[in-house]
């Protein structure tokens, strides 16, 4: 059905255009793990790793460091040392050069890869949307049918509503490639609500207050503060932000070299 084919053909024909990437990603089709419990530990150990279209220049060197289930983690580091990367990896978008990364103690190769990213969803820096409703952008990838009711307490809970209730279409209207019809804002809070719909035991977040203002802020710092069950990895510029949240922060360096102990937050 063409529903069904949405997620894929809306993706090879507009994904270039809607989030361009900086290298290759690898498409891996796998038949691995898929255990029933699920509890959102993770560990990089000694882990090594350098983009494709430049070997030469190796991002992160030797990183290690644990994040244990429930904890909240900001990965902080000036730019280019490796903290986007890290989710990347997480998400097995690339894979290590050398090294392991674990997941509840099993390496991160182990697992089905269709499981594995419902279990780490992402909140990035660049929001991804495609031509198709809002509904369609806020449910896609998700491998089952959600009723709108949870379409829309999604949409309620990343406060994304009051400006979908404003609009003729509702959740119908239709979104522009790369959501160019919608401010920066909005296109931050539809991707909250997706990740929301997700309800996944790991949270990465890249820049998540990237476009949003202060009252925005302020709600997803209250928001993230209760998932109390939820592993969240942070990276993010706005040190106030990082300090309401993490109880932990690990640092990189130019080299993507894990720097000074982890000093904590609370």
């Amino acid at each position: 059905p063409r529903s069904t084919l949405f997620p894929y053909t809306t993706l090879f024909r507009s994904g270039s255009a809607a989030a361009p990437l900086a290298f290759p990603v690898r498409v891996i089709f796998s038949r691995g793990l898929r255990p029933a419990r699920f509890r959102g530990k993770i560990e990089f150990r000694n882990v090594t790793w350098a983009p494709p279209t430049d070997s030469r220049r190796t991002v992160l060197t030797g990183a290690s460091f644990v994040v244990h289930p429930g904890e909240k983690v900001a990965l902080v580091g000036p730019t280019g040392c490796g903290k986007s990367s890290c989710m990347g990896l997480l998400q097995r978008l690339y894979e290590p050069d050398g090294g392991v990364i674990l997941l509840d103690d099993v390496p991160i190769g182990d697992y089905d890869v269709h499981f594995l990213r419902s279990r780490v969803v992402i909140v990035d820096q660049s929001t991804v949307l495609f031509n198709a409703s809002i509904r369609d952008n806020v449910a896609y990838g998700l491998p089952r049918a959600p009723s709108d009711a949870e379409v829309v307490q999604a949409c309620k809970d990343a406060k994304a509503w009051e400006f979908i209730a404003e609009k003729p279409d509702g959740l119908m209207t239709m979104v522009m490639d790369g959501g160019k019809n919608l401010s920066g804002g909005q296109r931050q809070r539809l991707a909250i609500a997706r990740a929301m719909l997700w309800d996944a035991q790991v949270l990465l977040l890249d820049e998540p207050t990237n476009h949003l203002d202060t009252g925005a802020i302020a709600w997803l710092t209250n928001y993230l503060k209760s998932l109390t069950n939820t592993t969240i990895c942070l990276v993010s510029h706005d040190y106030d932000f990082i300090d309401a949240i993490c109880t932990d922060i690990t640092h990189y360096d130019n080299n993507g070299e894990l720097g000074r102990p982890c000093h904590f937050v609370y």
